[in-house]
């Protein structure tokens, strides 16, 4: 490596000078090496060559001065990377090298957290909800399907219960009551559950047995079928005779066989037709 200390003084007023770097760690001891003669390659600019493989990754302090008379000139700073020289920017590693703060830095660069919430779910109850401001009505809410949407709504469902539960509850022994009391006299049912003789009266008529319910079907026919024998008297017969007066006579019926045997490519009919 060559030119690693290199300094611009003032070329009025500084040039011509014997000048000495010398290279200081962080503890101020002074490095292998030092201190280096600087050469002056242009108008009070001065250079010189420091061996850096020898020293460790560090940023070095480095003092420009001469002897004869001692006095400084300069200051300056070598960052030293595996060997090399780099800027202050490359020497930073950030995956090795420490950042020092002070407190008040570290509480500047504090996040404020006094707004967030500290409710913790697994463990914090839910307090009510007092007052919501705006209520939104949601569009795909459920619970309406199959839901009464026609005449009776709600309303009118329990105005109907409330009329049907205030309907008697008449039971048997209510009924058995209002027909002994107020249609015939004497219990109307006896205990094996037939209807008793003499207690219902039906247009003045009192029923006595069940038979008294039985339609009259005397009048009806009592034919059968399948075992009697219908008679007939002669102008029933006639009457029921077929017309045959516009049937054809043998004559015509001679006609119309000769014509289908010679019309036939079957085998012709040989007999006539029978007579009547």
């Amino acid at each position: 490596m060559a030119n690693e200390l290199n300094i611009q003084l003032d070329p009025f007023s500084s040039t011509g000078l014997i000048l000495i770097a010398r290279v200081h760690a962080k503890d101020g001891t002074e490095q292998t090496g030092s201190p280096v003669t600087c050469s002056e390659v242009a108008s009070a600019l001065y250079t010189g060559d420091f061996a850096l493989a020898s020293i460790s990754d560090d940023a070095y302090s480095v003092r420009f001065e001469t002897n004869t008379p001692d006095e400084l000139y300069g200051t300056g700073k070598l960052f030293v990377r595996n060997g090399e020289e780099v800027t202050q920017e490359g020497f930073f590693n950030s995956t090795i090298d420490e950042v020092t703060t002070d407190t008040a830095s570290r509480n500047a660069s504090k996040a404020d957290v006094t707004g967030l919430s500290t409710f913790d779910p697994s463990t914090d109850p839910v307090a009510n909800v007092t007052l919501v401001g705006t209520c939104t009505t949601n569009t795909d809410q459920r619970g309406t399907d199959g839901a009464n949407t026609i005449a009776p709504d709600n309303a009118g469902i329990t105005a109907n219960g409330n009329a049907i539960a205030a309907l008697n509850d008449i039971s048997a022994a209510d009924v058995d009551t209002e027909l002994t009391n107020n249609h015939g006299s004497g219990s109307w049912q006896s205990a094996a559950g037939t209807i008793n003789a003499n207690v219902i009266s039906v247009d003045g008529d009192t029923v006595s047995s069940a038979d008294d319910f039985k339609a009259n079907v005397s009048g009806l026919s009592t034919f059968d079928a399948s075992s009697e024998t219908v008679t007939t008297d002669t102008a029933s017969r006639e009457a029921s005779k077929a017309d045959l007066s516009d049937v054809g006579t043998r004559d015509n019926q001679s006609i119309i066989n000769e014509n289908v045997k010679k019309s036939s490519k079957l085998i012709p009919a040989s007999g006539n037709l029978p007579d009547s």
